[in-house]
């Protein structure tokens, strides 16, 4: 799921509402451009990073109780800062180069999940369960591959 969601974000072939092209796809895409890999290999080996750093992470805190950690929730809450202040340090270029209709629907998407993630965490400190915790990742993740730090300025 993490894998796919991350790929969608460069499916078009310039952000659209979409296809935000998410830096943490993006980045790594902009670095084997070179290689002329073909489309789907290029879009597997763009999330490969993101997926990887997923199952890092899920496996890396899973506890028996399967409860949300301390360290999961910092670096969760940290990822959200980082997002908004990027969000809003871009708004002025998603204005010009964007248009604010998808810049407005960019922080749409962003919100919508941040609060999605929250309603998760709070299930789960409610009643710690496998279904949560693993949702919780995901949905983390996909956020991250898919729109947490979309692109709002010139096209690539």
């Amino acid at each position: 799921m993490v894998g796919a969601v991350g790929a969608m974000t460069m499916i078009a072939a310039y952000p659209k509402l979409h296809s935000p092209y998410s830096f943490t796809v993006v980045i790594p895409a902009l670095l084997i451009y070179d290689l002329n890999l073909p489309p789907f290999v290029m879009r597997v080996a763009c999330v490969l990073p993101l997926v990887t750093l997923y199952l890092a992470w899920s496996f890396a805190f899973l506890k028996s109780r399967f409860k949300i950690t301390l360290t999961q929730k910092v670096v969760s809450g940290l990822l959200v800062i980082l997002s908004a202040v990027f969000n809003v340090n871009s708004f002025g270029y998603g204005l010009k180069y964007q248009g604010e209709f998808h810049t407005y629907i960019m922080y749409a998407y962003n919100i919508s999940l941040v609060l999605g993630l929250s309603l998760i965490l709070w299930a789960n400190t409610k009643k710690p369960s496998f279904n949560s915790y693993i949702s919780f990742s995901v949905v983390l993740f996909a956020w991250l591959g898919w729109v947490a730090f979309p692109w709002l300025g010139e096209l690539i």
